[in-house]
């Protein structure tokens, strides 16, 4: 027997939660010795357990079988038994490992034991839309109103304000919100905008779909991180190109219609190289090739991983960190690790990326375009990130919600 209607609310409940925390109140506690800082406490992935655990004695699983699922379990498997091994004879510290796991344990959880149309009939979806957009809509008037950041980085419910050209903040003007750095803003703003787009038909009227896309460009427009503008275009141009009625059309008007296209993305390519050329150093890609260089120097010298160590290193000139996910993951977890890490992300990436054509793989492109740009997944984040990839690639369709490409 599945879940009831009761159980089915409060699962619900904590989905609605987990969204909540996440994006207004990711409390968080930073523990320090020695002038390393790492997180413990986080509010979002105690919330996950919670479900994880609700879920786990609420009722039987679906029966549905899936390669996928059992593929995603048995890698997963490895990768958290393989970071537990290094965490307990090397690096001794579990809080990132007990985050990450409620994190990845959403995906199977939600395949095998909510029914397909549990997301509508429970209204997830639309709240998670709703709170996208107002959510977007506060922070751009912080920003207006000369804050950079909301951060609930001391365990308290009253967060610490960082106004633009703090000592605290970067020299630049961007908009990070309740997250830590721009690059972990841009990573949600591109499944924000790939949300919005996939269930455009959840808005009532066209007016709020339109208002919601353009607040999320904007948004992101906000952040001044060419990497978030760029990986959020290819977003919306996959969904425009899974849009063309290609399989009514005559063959000689794909090809017109193709080449149209191309020329369309050529200049908007072009456009885009001067505008980034204008801001950063487009032959090292804004100093990352020499970043990546060092990092992976340090991870060869560091196979076992170097653990809080991490977080007082000087990888290059004034870089902290790998600017890279899947690096920092080998540089600080060690490389077996890392390769983990990389291979089940691969599992996933097999499964969604052509699952509604040019749309899904122009939002796998741009949000590993993010990961592999920047350190722009942090363990605290992971729940929140989870659940958005199960909505877009692996969640049961629900009829009328999801629509068609052309």
């Amino acid at each position: 027997m599945g879940l009831t209607k009761n159980q089915e609310k409060i699962v619900s409940v904590f989905i609605k939660l987990i969204i909540v925390t996440t994006i207004f109140f990711p409390i968080r506690d930073q523990y320090i010795k020695k002038g390393i800082y790492f997180t413990t406490f986080a509010l979002p992935a105690f919330v996950t357990w919670g479900l994880i655990f609700f879920l786990g004695s609420a009722g039987k699983a679906e029966k549905e079988k899936s390669k996928f699922m059992w593929i995603y379990m048995g890698v997963l498997a490895l990768y958290l038994g393989t970071a537990l091994f290094f965490d307990f004879f090397y690096h001794h510290y579990y809080w990132e490992l007990f985050h990450k796991t409620a994190a990845f344990l959403l995906i199977p959880l939600l395949w095998y034991m909510l029914p397909a149309g549990f997301f509508e009939r429970n209204k997830v979806l639309s709240f998670l839309l709703a709170t996208i957009v107002i959510s977007c809509i506060i922070s751009i008037v912080l920003y207006y109103a000369g804050i950079d950041r909301v951060l609930f980085d001391k365990a308290s419910l009253i967060p610490r304000i960082i106004h633009h050209g703090e000592a605290t903040t970067y020299p630049d003007k961007r908009l990070t919100f309740t997250y830590p750095h721009k690059s972990e803003y841009g990573v949600f703003l591109v499944l924000y905008s790939a949300l919005c787009l996939k269930f455009k038909d959840m808005f009532k009227k066209k007016l709020l779909f339109f208002g919601a896309v353009f607040t999320v460009l904007f948004t992101a427009y906000l952040t001044n991180s060419v990497a978030t503008l760029a990986c959020v275009a290819v977003v919306f141009a996959g969904y425009a190109l899974w849009k063309l009625p290609w399989k009514r059309l005559h063959v000689i008007y794909k090809i017109a219609l193709g080449g149209i296209s191309l020329l369309l993305f050529g200049v908007m390519g072009a456009y885009g190289y001067q505008y980034v050329a204008a801001k950063r150093d487009l032959a090292s890609m804004g100093s990352r090739f020499p970043i990546w260089k060092a990092s992976i120097a340090a991870i060869l010298a560091n196979p076992a991983g170097i653990g809080m160590e991490f977080n007082k290193l000087a990888i290059w000139n004034e870089a902290k960190n790998c600017h890279n996910v899947f690096l920092v993951e080998m540089l600080w977890h060690s490389i077996p690790v890392g390769i983990l890490l990389i291979v089940l992300f691969l599992v996933m990436l097999a499964k969604g990326f052509w699952k509604y054509g040019a749309f899904s793989a122009a939002t796998w492109i741009g949000l590993l375009g993010m990961l592999c740009i920047d350190y722009s997944m942090k363990d605290f984040n992971l729940p929140m990130l989870m659940l958005c990839l199960f909505l877009l690639f692996f969640m049961r369709e629900e009829k009328g919600i999801v629509q068609s490409g052309g």
